[in-house]
């Protein structure tokens, strides 16, 4: 069971005061956007490889600035923004107590970004666009970031897909699991308009999906400890990071997708 409380009309307003809440409630919380940890750390070590000697980079949607403390050890300058004002005073408040001084945080809403064109070497964004309420907007957002990215810059974009979820839920279901839960904040890309979309703006460099680790925790996990629900800070799923390391794929079982885009 997630912590997302109970569910309400997916609107702009009431995604915000979700965040908006968190971030008062669990500040500095390093799961505050994602529980599964094993799963963001392996995302980060995907992710550092690709930005490693960059320039300036945008991390969009950083929350509490977990992720762009790692991200800050191999890039020369790092910008985090979020639009939830406590997510950005939990992230200046662990900044304030680190020896980082590449970094900076600010309130900053990926609809219209406070920042130059062509600003940025490279954009990361993770769950970001999902947590929209409408594709109308999560265009807008692509368009946004496009914007502030040079001409060759790279839109690391790591989301959940319906697709993936639909993988994800049918091996689920072939060995008598219930389907995910979906969250009510969140829209799931749609790959079939969202592809298509992307391509007017961004020449795609790689899809890169992590089908080993979520067949391993979503799916044999859960089995191995049944009735009991499993846990996301487990033996078994920090296993499952070092193999998901190795072995990358199981036929596309991975309802969290990266997108690697470079800007033309």
């Amino acid at each position: 069971m997630t912590w997302q409380g109970k569910a309400r009309k997916r609107t702009f307003k009431n995604v915000k005061d979700f965040w908006e809440k968190s971030g008062k409630t669990k500040p500095t919380d390093p799961r505050i956007t994602i529980r599964d940890s094993y799963f963001r750390l392996l995302e980060i070590e995907e992710i550092r490889k690709i930005i490693k000697g960059k320039g300036r980079v945008l991390d969009i949607g950083c929350g509490n600035g977990f992720s762009t403390f790692q991200y800050a050890r191999d890039v020369d300058y790092i910008s985090g923004g979020d639009y939830s004002k406590n997510l950005i005073k939990g992230a200046k408040a662990l900044l304030r107590k680190s020896s980082v001084r590449n970094i900076e945080f600010k309130v900053a809403d990926v609809l219209n970004l406070p920042f130059e064109k062509e600003e940025f070497d490279v954009v990361i964004g993770e769950r970001l666009l999902i947590n929209l309420p409408d594709w109308e907007l999560q265009k807008k957002a692509i368009r946004e970031i496009s914007r502030v990215l040079k001409k060759g810059g790279l839109y690391i974009c790591v989301e959940v897909t319906k697709q993936g979820h639909e993988k994800v839920d049918y091996y689920r279901q072939m060995f008598g699991l219930n389907i995910l839960e979906k969250y009510w904040h969140n829209l799931y890309l749609d790959e079939s308009a969202y592809i298509p979309f992307i391509n007017k703006y961004f020449d795609i460099s790689e899809i890169k999906r992590f089908g080993m680790y979520q067949f391993l925790t979503k799916v044999m996990h859960p089995l191995v400890v049944m009735p009991r629900e499993p846990k996301f800070i487990s033996r078994f799923n920090k296993v499952a990071m070092d193999i998901g390391k190795k072995i990358t794929n199981f036929d596309d079982c991975s309802h969290q997708v990266m997108f690697v885009l470079r800007r033309r």
